[in-house]
């Protein structure tokens, strides 16, 4: 009994957040341990005390994830493609962890639903974190696509109601893969989803309006399906209606158009107002992070 009971405390001493090792080593990593995702709460893979070598963010890799089509904003109860990507030169093992959590509290918000179960999986958190569930990777999932990326790709079904902003939480390390946890680079980021403004009219004229990126920087990528040939306006206006000083105004043929538009907006949050022939209009919150 008191042999089972050191074993016990010895594996819940183990906080090693992604340990990645060879194919023919003696333990194989299959997916991050709960809670390892650098959320209100939670350790990341540096301050877990395991791939100490290097500070987080201090590497040359491109730790990303996209939502749907990338708007920023979520509609309740949508289910939307999230995919997660990690780049450094010349890595072949990566891996990740992520969470959604409600921004007012932290709560879990929403659910994961695995599309590809052998490259990823999902994990519960555990003692005050039980209710949160993470999205990680499978030993087979860590090994890259290409040497100096890997990606994964899950689904993600909003809560049924709003639950205002929702933060998405993600980890990630580039490994050595020489069977240590040593000399592996660590990634954080975030994003936070809003949700989707309501008692905005629809337009008719042009539909499948998608913007990106999001958050936008020094320009935004606009691009609709027009439904005939005619006059498009867009511009960026504050949230209390002034407009900023950023017009597209011309005519465009039926069909697919893309529009890309530079920016010169201080931080904040914007809505972007397309106006078609008939004088319908339609309104899409962006978010804008800029050096202004």
């Amino acid at each position: 009994m008191l042999r089972r009971y050191f074993i016990w405390l010895s594996v819940l001493a183990v906080v090693c957040v992604i340990v990645l090792t060879s194919a023919t080593s003696k333990v194989a990593s299959n997916g991050a341990p709960a809670s390892s995702t650098g959320a209100p709460g939670e350790h990341d893979c540096t301050t877990s005390g395991c791939h100490t070598t290097y500070a987080a963010n201090t590497g040359a890799g491109v730790l990303s994830m996209q939502v749907g089509n990338g708007s920023g904003f979520y509609v309740p109860g949508e289910t939307y493609a999230v995919q997660v990507e990690l780049k450094e030169t010349d890595v072949n093992r990566f891996g990740f962890e992520w969470v959604a959590l409600r921004k007012n509290d932290q709560v879990n918000a929403g659910n994961i639903t695995v599309t590809d179960p052998g490259r990823n999986w999902v994990v519960p958190g555990f003692n005050n974190l039980d209710d949160r569930r993470y999205a990680t990777y499978t030993y087979e999932g860590s090994l890259a696509s290409q040497t100096g990326s890997n990606s994964w790709e899950f689904n993600w079904t909003a809560p049924s109601t709003d639950e205002g902003d929702i933060t998405l939480y993600l980890a990630g390390v580039a490994a050595n893969n020489d069977g240590t946890d040593l000399g592996d680079q660590v990634y954080t980021t975030a994003l936070t989803l809003m949700p989707a403004a309501t008692g905005i009219p629809k337009q008719n004229g042009v539909n499948e309006w998608q913007v990106y990126p999001v958050p936008a920087k020094d320009m935004l990528q606009v691009s609709f399906v027009s439904n005939r040939r005619q006059h498009v306006s867009i511009d960026l206006i504050t949230l209390d209606g002034k407009r900023i000083v950023m017009q597209t105004d011309r005519v465009v043929d039926a069909g697919p158009t893309q529009e890309t538009i530079p920016l010169d907006a201080a931080s904040g949050v914007y809505l972007l107002r397309m106006k078609d022939s008939d004088g319908e209009i339609t309104l899409k919150k962006i978010m804008v992070v800029s050096s202004l």
